[in-house]
């Protein structure tokens, strides 16, 4: 076993606070735009002009010869406005390009009428990216970030196509690291890095999708072209992981192979909770806020709800796809590729639901630490039932909870319960009992005839 470098490993580290940190665009795009501001020696409100090939109105200062100069407004007929400052010219302007549709706004220089120098876009969605142009054309560090601020992508780029090491960050706080061609992820030494930076797997991959990769362990880390690279160890296991989405009948074709990383944080148990049987334990400490488990299931619509009704196990995915555990992969012995779906209820949890980006699974569900958990706790996430319409048991909890958490007298429960219904004109079934008769968990059932194509691959390659 190759030894490892704590040192050069910190320095990748530091490297990705670098390039994740909202505050280091100064640093990594230094502004080089020679662009002169001057003082406009008249202003002049809507005069015709030709801007980015369309004819538009401009409101401002202009130079003696009426050209554009100092602040000003173009108004685009069909296409949103710039406000900024112009440099004799419309084709010399520094501002905000506000865009309608997807796109929300450009924030940058324009020589010569194409983006020159450093660059930020804006979408509706909340993404943005930022880098340097020349020409109009990407040249550069570029960064990408999803909404919430999440790093996406940092690559270099030469005329608009990314070339050399490019890190792809991957909900949950993963990497997908590589040397791309023709732009793309593709090759037999690209490997993803798990969120705790010690864990990876690497071998092909063909636009960043998972073909075949082995098991290593992060090393150390290499400086290349200004970039920290990860320096892994050979193989640390002959089994090899592949790209291997669920439909709507099976969760993997794999279902006793488990998550290599996951299965170094927790570990199934039985559970110390009144209610349950099995339960879920961290094996380590895990620190707050990060991923401590997986939840892997099979993909269904949203709308198809009856068949669902009876599953215990139902998590929803997005607006269109829910996540739910077969009745024949309850049990570990039949299926422990992910363990979240093992983590019990409890209405005070350490754990809560988040979504993370796996390179075997796709986009599947996981739990998150709300705070500090110390090894052998148990792992508890609140199940937000519908309080309406949920089992009796899960009730009788919640009764349990108020009185013995928040020490609410029984008649402060009643007039909660009586308050409620006069707001929601729903009324909450307080249990007759405080014996805890808990059925045993049901998971979906499923028939080969419902199977459809999640087009999980696509949706990999376009993001």
């Amino acid at each position: 076993m190759e030894e490892t470098n704590l040192k050069m490993i910190a320095k990748i580290e530091r490297f990705l606070d670098d390039i994740e940190g909202l505050d280091s665009s100064a640093t990594l795009y230094p502004n080089t735009t020679d662009f002169k501001i001057s003082s406009p020696k008249r202003m002049v409100q809507n005069k015709m002009m030709m801007c980015e090939s369309e004819k538009c109105t401009y409101s401002g200062g202009v130079d003696e010869f009426g050209e554009p100069d100092g602040p000003g407004t173009i108004s685009f007929p069909s296409n949103g406005s710039f406000q900024g400052l112009f440099d004799h010219g419309v084709d010399r302007r520094q501002g905000i390009r506000y865009l309608p549709g997807h796109v929300s706004k450009i924030t940058g220089t324009w020589i010569n009428g194409k983006q020159e120098g450093y660059c930020q876009t804006e979408q509706q969605t909340g993404d943005w990216f930022e880098g340097t142009y020349h020409q109009g054309a990407r040249l550069g560090n570029f960064r990408s970030f999803a909404a919430g601020n999440f790093l996406k992508e940092y690559a270099a780029y030469n005329e608009d196509i990314r070339y050399g090491w490019v890190y792809e960050g991957k909900l949950g706080g993963g990497y997908m690291i590589g040397q791309v061609v023709d732009g793309e992820l593709t090759g037999n030494d690209i490997f993803y890095v798990y969120p705790d930076f010690r864990t990876a797997l690497r071998g092909k991959f063909e636009k960043g999708v998972m073909i075949s990769a082995k098991l290593c362990k992060v090393i150390s880390s290499q400086e290349i072209d200004g970039r920290y690279v990860p320096i892994l160890s050979e193989p640390t296991e002959d089994i090899s992981y592949s790209f291997d989405p669920a439909t709507s009948v099976r969760i993997s074709s794999q279902p006793l192979l488990q998550d290599p990383w996951e299965q170094t944080l927790v570990e199934v148990k039985p559970s110390l909770m009144d209610q349950a049987g099995d339960g879920l334990f961290a094996k380590q400490d895990l620190p707050e806020k990060t991923v401590i488990a997986l939840f892997a299931g099979i993909r269904l619509k949203n709308e198809r709800k009856n068949a669902n009704a009876e599953s215990n196990y139902k998590i929803m995915l997005n607006a269109d796809e829910c996540l739910d555990i077969p009745q024949e992969s309850i049990h570990t012995k039949d299926y422990c590729a992910t363990l979240a779906h093992k983590a019990n209820h409890s209405f005070s949890p350490n754990g809560e639901w988040s979504t993370f980006e796996h390179p075997r699974f796709g986009l599947i569900r996981a739990i998150s630490s709300k705070r500090d958990i110390q090894k052998g706790e148990e792992i508890l996430i609140n199940y937000n039932m519908d309080m309406f319409i949920s089992p009796e048991w899960y009730r009788i909890l919640w009764v349990r909870h108020l009185r013995e958490t928040k020490r609410w007298t029984l008649d402060e429960v009643a007039r909660f319960v009586e308050r409620n219904y006069e707001l929601s004109m729903k009324r909450i079934p307080l249990p007759a009992t405080d014996i805890l008769q808990v059925p045993e968990p049901q998971g979906v059932q499923t028939t080969a005839e419902e199977e459809f194509d999640t087009k999980e691959g696509e949706r990999a390659e376009n993001n």
